[in-house]
């Protein structure tokens, strides 16, 4: 008798911490399903700024590309009119002025480099975008900065102060004299850059396409 009231007592408090666990396993719940929403919304955000950066990036490559092709034609058509020893009439500022013009491409790895640097890079929650990125802006954008920096260190160093002191040029359109151009110095190095110039192009285009496929992984998260 004693033993039935006893475990009439005690039955409340076992419905009591039923209900105090349930409670705490449901707040757990609601806590996680919380932070889980934030996570994915977070995640979204950083995709689709990292979309919005290599959409820029393939604009900015297609620029450089068509400028690169205008350079590398011009200076194309400086070496037809030497050999084909045209006169001095033929030759335009232009010819000239191209073989130090060269552009170059920055990149825009600023969401890529906060991902890092805030350690945030789990919340990518796919391991091929987050291997695909890490490829993309760690080695072919080192690819390309070396082919940057070998076509900037021939025109800073070498081009641009030799046609600075040989060539004069009769206003904006033309020169007076293409005899500097004849040099060997002078039809090495714009043979170099000129062959620079198109192999980089080249490369441009490849990260333009990666930039591409990117995009498509991208997109098929954000779905």
């Amino acid at each position: 008798m004693a033993k039935s009231k006893a475990s009439r007592n005690y039955k409340p408090y076992f419905i009591d911490l039923i209900v105090v666990i349930a409670g705490i396993t449901i707040a757990f719940m609601l806590d996680n399903l919380s932070q889980n929403k934030q996570e994915k919304r977070q995640e979204q955000l950083y995709l689709q700024a990292l979309k919005e950066d290599l959409v820029s990036d393939q604009t900015s490559l297609q620029t450089l590309m068509d400028s690169s092709q205008v350079l590398a034609k011009n200076v194309g058509e400086a070496f037809q009119l030497m050999y084909s020893q045209q006169p001095v009439e033929k030759f335009e500022s232009r010819h000239v002025i191209s073989t130090y013009m060269a552009p170059y491409f920055s990149g825009n790895n600023g969401t890529y480099n906060a991902l890092i640097n805030s350690g945030d890079m789990n919340i990518i929650s796919s391991f091929e975008l987050k291997t695909a990125l890490a490829n993309h802006y760690n080695v072919s954008y080192a690819e390309i900065r070396n082919k940057d920096s070998f076509i900037r260190n021939l025109v800073d160093q070498h081009l641009y102060p030799y046609m600075l002191k040989n060539i004069t040029f009769n206003g904006r359109t033309s020169i007076q004299s293409y005899q500097p151009l004849l040099t060997n110095e002078a039809i090495n190095m714009m043979g170099s850059y000129l062959n620079f110039m198109n192999l980089r192009n080249e490369g441009y285009g490849q990260l333009k396409q990666k930039c591409d496929s990117l995009i498509q992984l991208i997109d098929n998260q954000l779905k």
